[in-house]
Formats: C-alpha cells, structure tokens, sequence
C-alpha cells in the first residue's frame, strides 16, 4: 500500500493490516526518515494517513465500541481512546488527518483526533433507516452519507445549510468524494448486464448536479477508473479490451467515450491522475506508461442509419440534425449547463 501528504510530500509504504515492514518517506529530501516493523493487526476496518506526526490511525470493533489506535513508525501502537458507537462504516480519507465520520445503524457522527486521545462524538443528525456508508469531504467541508433505501445526504459541517438530499440509484453500493471536493461519485452494478456503472455529481452547483452515468466494465472492483476534476473527464481500465476510455463529462449524455489505443499496452492493473490534470499513469504487464490529458479530444455522437445534415444555433447552445431525405428523425442537442441530456428526438 502507498499513503501520501501531498502539502508535505511525505508518503508511506507497507500494509497496516499484516506483519511487515512499513515505512515513512520524505519525496522533496529522497530519502528514508524512519521505519518500523509491527505483528499481526486483526479486526481493524480503516486507517488514516496522519503523516505530519508521523503515524497512521486505525479503527476496529471492539464489541459495540469504536476504538482508534495510532500505530507510529517505531513501531508502537498507542491507543487514542474507545467510544461508544457500533460502528458500521467509517470514511477512509479523514480531511488532514484530524478528525473522522463514523456511523452506526441510524446516526452519523465526527470524532476529532488529538494528540494522544479523541474527543467526544459530535452526532450530525439521527434519520429512519440504516446507514450503509460515510464519506468525508478531504477538504474538510461536509460529511455524505449513503442510507439502506439510496438517500445520499451531504452535510456542511459549517451548520449553516440545511443537507443536500440526492435520491442515489437503487442499484449503487459505493459512494466517494474527489480529491478536491468537487465531485461526487456513486457506483454499484447493472444487475442485467453485470457491468460496473457510475453517477457523477458536481458538488460546485447550488444543489448536486448529475453530470453523467457511465456503463464500465465487469472487473476491476472500484479501483479501474478514476476522476480527472480538472478537465472533467473519467479515465477508465475497466474495458473489454486493452484500451483506455476517456468519458468527457460536461457533453451530452450519449457521447461516446474517447478510445486511447497503444499497440503493446498489455493489461492495465493501476490508474492514476495527476492533481493538476495534464497526464495520467497506468501500470500493467508492460510497466508504467504516462498518457497526455492535456489536448483537446473531439465530442464523438453515435452514428445513425440515416444520412444527417447538421445546425447549429445562432448563440452556439444546441445543434440540431434531420435527414438528408426528410424521411427519419430530427434530433436537438443542448451544450450549455450542467447535467447535459441525450438528444430531444
């Protein structure tokens, strides 16, 4: 496994859960700034990067109680404190490593890490029904929650908004917020192709806004496509075949995804996208590869059986095509706004 500090570039290497090895790095200075070797950790469910004081903090059940450890890289395992909540899920990427989102059957609550011990549980709001999932904003701003019945409720932990309620797809089980707190994403599986599938939000709107569902692959878990929230673009391994997929996301709902062939690509385990959008890195049975993001691709429209002449609107916000021969369909685009429908046949 590999956690990284971006604002201090310090990252880690090593497995928690296992007997091992584990390591702190610094990327400016190149070089090993401690390590430190640990015996089995069992029932543990999370971990967190709290690199800036140097260790990682998990979380396990401890019967119906939460209890967080800080295992430092001497080494050491030092208990920060149990709390009594039967936890369920817990987000996996606390905003700065101080303080988290746990949920038990119905509530949602944070917990602050301190030094050597947490605070007491601040519970956002008890509802009707069970809570599948939580997941923190990493820029600290609100907490999500995905509920049994498909209710998302984003809360902003500023208190000065009611939640934001998304009615999720039935068919979703994961839920995950961007890196920068743009987006919001929500996958599960297409029961009748058995395809891995997304619902992308933007959380830049005054509400959330769908800006696109996307049909992938069948393997892969949620680890073969990831958000590029600076060009807007999903970039996915999770194909039938050994090319990569770019799905623009601010163009209409059946534009097709971009195809980025290599003839000796090989099999594509690994993707990954540079914070600031220009490239993106793939590892496989080849090595790494680098691929460009930065150029403009075209908007690609399925075809039609008919011959098609084209339109545009005189402000440039939709387009329009009818057959040659007036005999098939004429179909309209809108390419302003958010959310962008198919074509209005």
């Amino acid at each position: 496994a590999l956690g990284m500090d971006p604002e201090s570039g310090l990252f880690w290497t090593g497995w928690p859960f296992r007997a091992a090895w584990y390591a702190l790095w610094s990327a400016p200075g190149r070089k090993l700034i401690a390590k430190g070797r640990h015996d089995p950790l069992t029932d543990y469910f999370g971990v967190a990067y709290d690199l800036s004081r140097k260790r990682l903090l998990m979380w396990r059940a401890e019967d119906d109680r939460l209890a967080v450890d800080a295992l430092t890289f001497d080494g050491s395992l030092e208990p920060l404190g149990t709390l009594a909540i039967e936890a369920r899920s817990a987000c996996w990427r606390p905003p700065n490593d101080r303080w988290f989102a746990v949920s038990d059957d119905q509530n949602v609550y944070v917990i602050e890490f301190g030094e050597h011990g947490l605070s007491e549980p601040q519970r956002i709001e008890q509802l009707e029904g069970q809570v599948d999932q939580v997941e923190c904003d990493p820029l600290g701003r609100f907490v999500a929650a995905r509920y049994e019945d498909s209710q998302i409720r984003i809360w902003r932990l500023d208190g000065r908004s009611q939640p934001a309620v998304i009615r999720g797809p039935s068919e979703s089980s994961g839920l995950r917020i961007a890196d920068d707190g743009s987006l919001l994403e929500v996958w599960g599986i297409n029961r009748e192709t058995d395809r891995r599938q997304t619902w992308i939000y933007s959380l830049e709107t005054q509400e959330p806004t769908l800006l696109r569902h996307i049909e992938l692959g069948k393997d892969g878990g949620s680890a073969g496509w990831a958000l590029n929230t600076v060009n807007l673009q999903l970039v996915s391994i999770l194909n039938p075949d050994p090319n990569i997929r770019l799905w623009p996301l601010q163009v209409p709902a059946d534009t097709e995804p971009i195809v980025i062939r290599r003839e000796d690509a090989g099999l594509h385990l690994g993707l990954s996208i540079q914070p600031q959008g220009d490239w993106f890195a793939t590892s496989g049975s080849t090595g790494l590869t680098l691929w460009p993001l930065a150029q403009t691709y075209p908007t690609v429209i399925e075809k039609y059986q008919e011959r098609t002449r084209l339109v545009f609107g005189p402000d440039g916000g939709w387009f329009a095509t009818g057959s040659v021969d007036g005999r098939g369909s004429v179909r309209l685009w809108q390419l302003e706004g958010d959310g962008l429908p198919p074509a209005r046949i």
